[in-house]
């Protein structure tokens, strides 16, 4: 999505950073963020918060064995960061501490804004 198409949506209320930065932070009139990469010319991560929730039911303070059950071929690295993929070049990071999810970020694998 470019950054004319984010702003048509009217979801999009502010950014914080200013244009020499090369990612914007947009904050979303739902809750969350999304992410604009400067040089990209697109958004390439949507951070969830609150009640957002993915197509499958997770948000913010679902238990570990709910993100499983939902995403169950979803791998998972030693810090408890678990990556369903969900479409070609697109995947979530789930970050669990404590049995519950703390993270909840869809991103682009081609990106270049670090979160």
């Amino acid at each position: 999505m470019t950054r004319a198409q984010l702003l048509a949506t009217g979801e999009a209320t502010d950014y914080s950073g200013n244009t020499n930065e090369p990612c914007l932070r947009y904050s979303l009139r739902a809750g969350g963020y999304a992410g604009y990469s400067v040089a990209l010319k697109r958004v390439v991560y949507i951070e969830f918060t609150g009640k957002m929730a993915t197509s499958r039911g997770i948000r913010i303070g679902s238990t570990e064995d709910e993100v499983f059950a939902a995403y169950p071929n979803a791998s998972a690295d030693r810090m408890q960061n678990v990556y369903p993929r969900v479409a070609p070049g697109v995947f979530y990071t789930i970050g669990i501490w404590d049995g519950l999810v703390e993270l909840l970020i869809l991103e682009s694998e081609r990106q270049d804004c670090a979160m």
